[in-house]
């Protein structure tokens, strides 16, 4: 999808009248969609100097976004006639998905179940990935793997990865078609 966290960080930026760098520390260390945990102002220090902001206009900002983005989700799911109507809920994953109550706040917005992604044990895979932020990158090198140029008329073989991606490979070739 065309949007995503970085959309964040620049509304963030315009909004508050900061650089970028700043926007995105504030992004990571002090965006929530939790309605619990709010806090008066947020200061962020980058380089010597200290940035102040006031919570509710990012929370007002990010809402905006990630509103945004879920809208758009559920234009998608209404195209394919699938909105509202995904029995295993929306998984999410990518850097975005660390921002607290997210998957509350989807769980609302798009009235499906929603959880965080976490990455199932894959051999061959360097035991340092386990950041949400690497996954979806994750997800294409393993489809990748199944599906490359050197995949497309095979199946998959039974190994615990592919078996793992077997109902992803099923989807993409009834999508090819």
């Amino acid at each position: 999808m065309p949007i995503g966290g970085i959309n964040i960080t620049n509304d963030l930026a315009i909004g508050l009248k900061t650089d970028l760098d700043i926007a995105e520390k504030v992004k990571i260390n002090h965006v929530s969609l939790d309605q619990k945990t709010k806090k008066e102002n947020v200061t962020v220090k980058v380089g010597n100097q200290m940035h102040t902001f006031k919570s509710d206009d990012i929370d007002m900002i990010t809402e905006a976004r990630v509103d945004e983005l879920l809208e758009y989700v559920e234009r998608e799911l209404h195209k394919i006639q699938r909105s509202r109507k995904l029995p295993g809920g929306v998984v999410i994953v990518g850097g975005t998905s660390k921002i607290p109550g997210l998957a509350e706040f989807t769980k609302e917005k798009l009235q499906l179940a929603a959880r965080i992604g976490t990455l199932q044990p894959i051999g061959g895979l360097v035991e340092g990935v386990n950041d949400p932020a690497a996954f979806t990158a994750v997800g294409l090198m393993l489809l990748d793997m199944i599906l490359g140029p050197d995949n497309q008329s095979q199946s998959p073989r039974s190994t615990t990865s592919t078996k793992l991606l077997q109902p992803m490979y099923r989807f993409w070739h009834s999508v090819k078609r």
